[in-house]
């Protein structure tokens, strides 16, 4: 039996095989009310959308399994993630707009109000373009504040 299945095996999944059904995850050790139980919440987190009876990838849930693939999810190498132990989170991260920076050399902002009252969103943007680069939530995941 396996411990855990993590979402980026579920999105992994997916991707894979483009749609996904509770009783497929019993074949990887998992029971059923937990696998619909845990398919549904990543449904209800726009991970995945439900098509006649299986569910598939949502365009967030496939942003969501690249950031995965390049900087490795939560649960991580260390913790037992097979999908994460490829992944080197070392490696460099770059900007769109050409520049990279290290990992520990990212600072996080604060939310802040712009000038015309929207919000802007708490991470580590680019110091060129001010595109953001990690969200707070993908920063906590990593440990890097």
């Amino acid at each position: 039996m396996i411990d855990y299945i993590t979402k980026h095996d579920i999105l992994f999944f997916c991707s894979q095989y483009h749609s996904i059904h509770p009783t497929d995850l019993i074949h990887s050790g998992m029971a059923l009310p937990v696998g619909k139980e845990k398919l549904s919440r990543m449904k209800r987190n726009k991970l995945l959308e439900r098509k006649r009876g299986v569910y598939i990838l949502s365009a967030l849930g496939q942003s969501r399994l690249e950031w995965y693939e390049s900087h490795g999810c939560y649960w991580g190498a260390e913790k037992g993630c097979k999908r994460c132990q490829g992944t080197n989170l070392e490696s460099p991260l770059s900007c769109p707009c050409g520049k990279v920076y290290n990992r520990e050399d990212l600072q996080y902002k604060p939310p802040e109000t712009t000038f015309f009252g929207g919000k802007k969103e708490g991470g580590a943007y680019c110091s060129n373009c001010g595109k953001l680069l990690m969200s707070r939530n993908e920063m906590k995941e990593l440990r890097l504040i």
